[in-house]
C-alpha cells in the first residue's frame, strides 16, 4: 500500500521504474524528506541468465579447467553461443607448447578466444612468428595478454 501511495505522489517521478527493481527510500535522521536518496535492488525472482547458456560448452570448459565465473563476468554472451571452437583452440595451443593451466587461464580471462577458428589462429600465429621467431615467446605474450593475440581484426592489414 505504501508503494502505491508513493507512485501516486507528484514529488516522486517513479512511473518509468522497471518492475524488476524495488525502490527503497532512505531517510537519514533529521533530514529533509525531499532530499531522500534512492537506490534500486534486483528482486530475487528476476530471470536467471545462466539458463540460456550452452550447457555442452560449459561442461567442456569445466573439463578444461576454465574458471566459468570469471569468464561469465568478463563476456557473458560468449557462453550462450551455439558454435564455438574451444577444442580446436585447446589443440592449437597445446601443439604450440602451452600448458593446460595456461590454456584454462587464457580462456578464463578472454573467453572470446573460443570463437576463433583454427585457420584464423594459424594466420595470426604466422604473422606473430614472422616478428618473434620462436613459439615460446609468442606463448609467453599470449599468457600475459590474451586479448592482444585473440582480438579480431583485419589480418591482412597487420
Amino acid at each position: 500500500m505504501a508503494m502505491k501511495r508513493l507512485f501516486c505522489t507528484s514529488s516522486f517521478c517513479l512511473r518509468h521504474v522497471p518492475f524488476s527493481c524495488m525502490i527503497r527510500i532512505l531517510h537519514p535522521p533529521l533530514a529533509n524528506p525531499a532530499w531522500c536518496r534512492f537506490y534500486s535492488e534486483q528482486l530475487s525472482y528476476t530471470k536467471n541468465t545462466e539458463s540460456n547458456e550452452n550447457q555442452s560448452l560449459l561442461s567442456n570448459l569445466e573439463f578444461m579447467g576454465v574458471d566459468i565465473t570469471m569468464a561469465r563476468k568478463r563476456q557473458p554472451g560468449i557462453l550462450k553461443k551455439m558454435i564455438t571452437h574451444e577444442e580446436s583452440l585447446r589443440k592449437f595451443l597445446l601443439a604450440k607448447g602451452a600448458s593446460r593451466e595456461a590454456i584454462a587461464s587464457i580462456i578464463s580471462r578472454y573467453p572470446r578466444a573460443i570463437t576463433r577458428t583454427y585457420e584464423h589462429l594459424q594466420k595470426k600465429w604466422d604473422i606473430w612468428q614472422s616478428i618473434l621467431k620462436t613459439d615460446l615467446h609468442i606463448i609467453k605474450i599470449v599468457e600475459r595478454s590474451p586479448e592482444s593475440f585473440f582480438r579480431s581484426g583485419d589480418i591482412e592489414n597487420l
